[in-house]
């Protein structure tokens, strides 16, 4: 067979191997080179953690960040060192970034890259080539004969599958002991390397590499081991509720990722949305409030109501004609076009979360605690050099920082998670707790789903703004707490007699705190107490009112009642003869919860409406 030659002109980096392609595919084809490399080509490979400016990325391409440490050196190094194990892994697949990456501009269009043949020293060659950065070939009808190439000063080739194994094989490779007894300079380390190409320019015109590169390590995940819960959120790009979220918390990781921040824009650390995996230091990070399925279920449950659905569609502005006609036969299909895709990104960041962010930004206690965060980063920030590393390994969980620095860099991150934790507890615990928001978003949504268009209000952002300033007067009114110590409210008896049964058993635990059981819960409550603000500033009229309050008022007796029973259940069965009936105890436990519930209703209506409605 032919040698394999390299061409020395315009690539200085390569690897022969055997050449592949998939069949097309949403107007766009794979083509690889699968090969083995020996350890010492390592250096040829990177993380995508490695790729400057990548920690800066939208947050549903950060895929493969975050390498676990702890699972590489207590796990995967002691595998491939130990004498008396059969090694063996699947291929690390590689493909090709920019070494600088801070924006996804890179990867804005998939290149056409048309396959053409070359003669090259004598040889006639397939080619694929992407000019200037890398080049695909193989010698006519002879794909085993293949060869990758890349300028290694404008691209680098970069592990999106595998990344632990190659962090682990980095490491031993930088071990001389362990490599030794182990004749690791022997290996050869499985490969495949891809590119891809657009075959049709109008389905791809709303694709990018990037989105190829993203998919490609779902699919190899999910059929292997699933990505966690988070990272299927932020990467998935076919469900209206998991791109709403992407967007909103990407609205934070923008801003915070920026030179100069918007300060009055919520710090990224509010919310957990690296999502590691269990046993990694992220698994729970210290100050976050919410986590990014908490922000996906709000969205679902309470604010734009299931996937397809015809709610869901109201609310993002999906109409049957004009532009959005196209998303609109998507939702009829349950299937997404990537053109789609991008629409239905710009209805969700134009029609919800100006409103979304509104509420969550200028809430009285969660904007104190931004403001309290800013404050900890400008004073770890300003403090030094390892200070300001400290903290943006705590926010985006690395460190471009020397090595020998890195005891120094982790003793202050202790210190930033005491002054976050400690930050944090002035929050009421309820709203800590994700009963407490909940509640909120629970009432956010439902007002507006239910008297919106009675309301008089332009869109969902004037919407947001009334009931973010009302919440902030139920808030102070002392509705969330807290309800002990010596910053406890003044009517703090009184309010969490309110909250009995609906947040709070009758012994002082947090109950009704599940998704489905806000609406007869504290976000039932919570409906009520916002709507009579609602009708006292004429917001609302009488007539909407009444239905409206009428409607929780139900939801919550119910609960009061299914509460109740199990609280005065013993008292009564102490009262009662022992010849009673199990008829009889239940119709006295029934007659008793009833009895307690209509005074906790009578006195609720008092406290919100005194004589001002029937």
């Amino acid at each position: 067979m032919p040698i394999i030659t390299k061409n020395k002109d315009a690539y200085n980096q390569s690897f022969s191997g055997v050449f592949g392609e998939f069949g097309r595919g949403g107007g766009a084809q794979i083509f690889f080179v699968q090969t083995a490399i020996s350890p010492r080509d390592l250096d040829k490979i990177q993380l995508v953690g490695d790729i400057e400016g990548s920690e800066k990325w939208e947050v549903r391409d950060l895929f493969q960040r975050d390498v676990d440490i702890e699972r590489v050196s207590g796990s995967l190094v002691p595998y491939l060192l130990d004498e008396n194990s059969i090694k063996f892994f699947n291929p690390l697949t590689l493909t090709f970034i920019p070494p600088v990456a801070e924006h996804d501009s890179f990867a804005g269009h998939i290149p056409v890259m048309d396959p053409y043949s070359e003669t090259i020293d004598e040889y006639p060659y397939s080619c694929v080539e992407n000019p200037g950065f890398y080049r695909f070939r193989h010698i006519d009808k002879h794909t085993e004969n293949g060869i990758v190439e890349w300028n290694d000063s404008e691209t680098k080739l970069v592990a999106i599958d595998g990344q632990h194994r190659l962090q682990a094989l980095k490491d031993i490779l930088n071990d001389p002991n362990g490599r030794a007894k182990i004749d690791f300079d022997d290996w050869r380390i499985p490969v495949v390397i891809f590119g891809v190409r657009s075959i049709d320019d109008h389905l791809t015109e709303n694709q990018r590499t990037l989105d190829v590169i993203r998919r490609t390590f779902v699919y190899i995940n999910t059929e292997a081991k699933a990505p966690s819960q988070t990272r299927q959120i932020l990467l998935n790009d076919s469900l209206a509720n998991e791109i709403g979220t992407q967007e909103f918390v990407n609205y934070f990781h923008a801003n915070d990722s920026k030179q100069k921040p918007d300060l009055n824009i919520l710090p990224l650390l509010i919310f957990n949305w690296r999502g590691a995996h269990k046993d990694s230091r992220t698994d729970h990070m210290p100050g976050t409030l919410k986590t990014i399925e908490e922000i996906r279920d709000w969205l679902q449950y309470y604010i734009l109501g299931e996937n397809w659905s015809a709610e869901q569609q109201e609310l993002l502005g999906i109409e049957v004609t004009g532009e959005t006609k196209d998303l609109k036969i998507g939702f009829r299909d349950k299937s997404l076009k990537p053109r789609s895709v991008k629409l239905l990104r710009e209805l969700f960041r134009t029609n919800i979360l100006p409103g979304l962010a509104h509420l969550m930004q200028e809430f009285t206690p969660i904007s104190d605690y931004g403001k309290a965060l800013r404050e900890i980063e400008e004073r770890y920030n300003s403090d030094s050099h390892e200070a300001r590393h400290a903290f943006h390994k705590f926010r985006f969980g690395n460190s471009t920082a020397h090595g020998t620095v890195k005891p120094k860099i982790d003793a202050i991150e202790t210190h930033i998670t005491e002054d976050i934790v400690s930050a944090v507890s002035f929050i009421p615990d309820i709203l800590q707790k994700d009963i407490g928001m909940r509640g909120v978003v629970f009432a956010y949504g439902n007002l507006y789903r239910s008297l919106g268009a009675k309301l008089a209000f332009d869109d969902l952002y004037d919407y947001s703004v009334w009931f973010t300033k009302t919440l902030n007067e139920v808030y102070s009114d002392g509705w969330f707490g807290p309800f002990m110590g010596t910053l406890k409210h003044p009517d703090s008896k009184t309010l969490k007699s309110f909250l009995h049964q609906i947040a709070y058993s009758h012994d002082d635990r947090i109950i009704n705190y599940r998704l489905e059981h806000s609406k007869a819960g504290l976000g039932g409550l919570l409906s009520m107490v916002i709507s009579a603000k609602g009708l006292s500033d004429g917001v609302i009229k009488e007539q909407d009112f009444k239905g409206f309050y009428g409607e929780f008022r139900d939801r919550i007796s119910a609960t009061l009642l299914s509460g109740f029973k199990k609280q005065v259940r013993q008292k009564v069965l102490e009262k009662m003869p022992t010849s009673a009936t199990v008829k009889q105890v239940n119709s006295a436990v029934k007659e008793e919860a009833e009895r307690l519930s209509q005074i906790q209703l009578s006195s609720l209506d008092n406290f919100l409406l005194g004589d001002g409605v029937e």
